[in-house]
């Protein structure tokens, strides 16, 4: 549905944070606590958690926090995997209130990871700090509800060779390092037209900046000295999406979903160089520099659904859809075809190089999808479900 979110050609997957707890009655005091921790022989994994509640029937304090590391594990012959530690810690607080249908939540929280090891790559990351903070709101009303959500994010991040990447071609320090920062608001508004009929309106905003750069290897020159290597130079993406969504029970057996969404999306970027002003980066660097990289685009997804349920343990779906999505900031403007600098630009850990493209425009997809499902009555114990689809 439109409603779950734009700029993806696919499904969505929501994940909801458990709901604040709150005291059963007026006068009431509630208070919980948890702590559990665990220990894993084959890579010395070790960890911690817990939890402490205290709240009235209005008002609800919560503090949670974790820690774990590992060193590398051990495949079935006793060989040692290596890249494949980690430690991290994680600590959020959360303050909750409630009265009359209302409830507001803030949320604040940081995340610390020292190191982390991937089998797949050829860096590692030596070091990401995180700090972010959340507010949530949700109201009912005479007309339906409203749910309201803000957030912030600053995300610092660098990548190294690891300790034991001993048979990367000529281990050596490289760093790469990366600060982001994510901030935006959704608002949703669910209105119940009449018994039959509920129209879902809302909209969103997301601002996304990046830099990326790689500090300058000292006694590497021209390949990766003098100068430190600008991959990302100030990226930001924005994008504005409003959608109205309406469904309809026409009976107790059919129900229809019908939605149409719009996301604008603005992307631009500044000048970039590489580690030094040589025919090794220059010509990569001019073809870049010289091309204006602002970019709007302007997308609409349409998603269409009919539900019959001709009895309590069977339920038939057809649905269409079309959804679309904007290039991210690297698919867009990473811009060095050298074999050293596009090997790094490579979330996928499968081995290739890449690199952007300006002239990219955004992917649409166009789906046709079935689906035929039998279940027990109350959809507890049992379900057996096929849908096959096009896309």
């Amino acid at each position: 549905p439109v409603s779950a979110g734009g700029d993806s050609i696919a499904g969505t997957i929501t994940v909801e944070s458990a709901p604040p707890v709150f005291a059963k009655s007026s006068g009431q005091i509630y208070t919980a606590g948890n702590i559990g921790t665990f220990y894993r022989s084959n890579n010395h994994a070790y960890g911690m958690t817990g939890s402490v509640t205290m709240a009235s029937d209005k008002f609800s304090l919560n503090y949670t926090g974790d820690y774990n590391h590992s060193d590398n594990y051990h495949d079935g012959n006793g060989n040692q995997i290596t890249s494949t530690y980690y430690a991290n810690q994680d600590h959020i607080g959360t303050l909750a209130m409630r009265g009359a249908g209302n409830q507001l939540t803030f949320q604040v929280g940081t995340r610390r990871i020292p190191k982390e090891g991937f089998v797949t790559q050829q860096m590692d990351l030596v070091k990401n700090t995180e700090t972010f903070a959340n507010v949530h709101y949700v109201g009912n009303f005479n007309f339906g509800e409203l749910d309201a959500r803000a957030y912030w994010q600053d995300i610092s991040h660098t990548m190294n060779l690891g300790d034991d990447k001993s048979d990367f071609p000529f281990p050596m320090f490289m760093p790469m390092m990366s600060d982001a920062k994510n901030v935006g608001y959704t608002i949703k508004g669910e209105i119940h037209i009449s018994q039959r009929d509920t129209l879902r309106i809302g909209n969103e905003y997301n601002h996304y900046s990046l830099n990326d750069h790689w500090p300058a290897v000292p006694g590497t020159d021209p390949y990766m000295a003098p100068l430190n290597f600008i991959n990302i130079n100030n990226g930001r993406r924005d994008r504005l999406g409003t959608f109205a969504e309406w469904e309809a029970n026409w009976s107790q057996k059919w129900t229809t979903l019908l939605g149409g969404r719009v996301d604008v999306v603005w992307m631009d970027t500044d000048n970039v160089h590489g580690y030094s002003n040589t025919n090794m980066y220059n010509m990569d660097t001019n073809a870049f520099n010289s091309r204006d990289h602002a970019h709007t685009d302007v997308n609409f997804d349409l998603t269409a659904l009919a539900r019959y349920e001709p009895d309590p343990t069977s339920t038939y779906e057809v649905g269409i859809a079309r959804k679309s999505r904007s290039p991210n900031l690297y698919e867009r403007f990473a811009w060095s075809q050298n074999w050293m600098a596009s090997g790094m630009i490579n979330w996928f850990g499968d081995g290739n190089y890449y690199f952007g493209n300006l002239n990219l425009k955004p992917e649409v997809a166009n789906t046709l999808s079935l689906s035929a499902g039998w279940h027990d009555t109350s959809r507890k114990d049992w379900e057996f479900k096929v849908t096959p689809y096009y896309t």
